[in-house]
């Protein structure tokens, strides 16, 4: 039988801290269902997914290099 891992959120929260840059954006009220829905009907993506690929073709950044730590997977 398999055993189920379990990871609590101060385990998240400590790797995502370790790994990841925060980046918080503010709209105008009433704008973010707007882009939610944008993100989603033009390009199929959440908005955070949205976000991350113009930043990553604005700076011109591989997918490779964009997620270094999923590499071969």
């Amino acid at each position: 039988m398999t055993r189920k891992t379990y990871t609590s959120p101060q385990v998240k929260a400590r790797w995502n801290k370790k790994n990841y840059d925060r980046l918080a954006v503010l709209l105008p009220k009433g704008l973010k269902d707007e882009f939610k829905e944008f993100a989603w009907e033009e390009y199929g993506l959440s908005m955070n997914g949205y976000i991350n690929l113009k930043i990553r073709t604005v700076l011109g950044i591989s997918e490779d290099k964009w997620h270094p730590l999923y590499k071969g997977e």
